[in-house]
């Protein structure tokens, strides 16, 4: 009864008198001062919602150019990357060409010097079997 006494509510005595207990009584008398506690006020009306949905739009919009700008320098500046690149590629690619153009000179250089060295081992060769030959005829 404490609780009758300093609440405004005369519907916590209907609610005890119509078969509730103490405590739901309470609870629900509670829950209704709390209600009237809640400022509507705070509630946003469709209007706000409107303002709101439309300064979201007007934000992804201006975020959705940015992006795209953002994709377009970096498109540009990937696309001049990939020139200098190839640039570069073409460049060390005729480096490699003329470094296999002297080395094939130097295998033709070293062909040519084998072949020098077999005809003059075959001529010193021939010289040592004529002169064995002509040493056993001579005996």
């Amino acid at each position: 009864m404490a609780y009758a006494m300093r609440t405004p509510f005369k519907s916590y005595d209907r609610l005890k008198n119509s078969g509730m207990t103490e405590a739901q009584a309470r609870g629900i008398v509670e829950a209704i001062e709390e209600s009237e506690e809640f400022s509507f006020k705070e509630l946003a009306t469709k209007s706000d919602l409107l303002l709101t949905q439309s300064a979201l739009k007007s934000e992804m919009s201006e975020m959705k150019a940015e992006l795209r700008a953002e994709m377009s320098e970096m498109k540009a500046e990937l696309r001049a990357e990939m020139s200098e690149m190839k640039a570069d590629l073409k460049s060390e690619i005729a480096e490699v060409k003329i470094d296999i153009v002297e080395i094939k000179t130097e295998i033709k250089g070293i062909k040519s010097s084998i072949r020098s060295l077999q005809n003059m081992f075959m001529s010193g060769f021939l010289v040592i079997m004529v002169g064995m030959v002509l040493s056993y005829f001579h005996h």
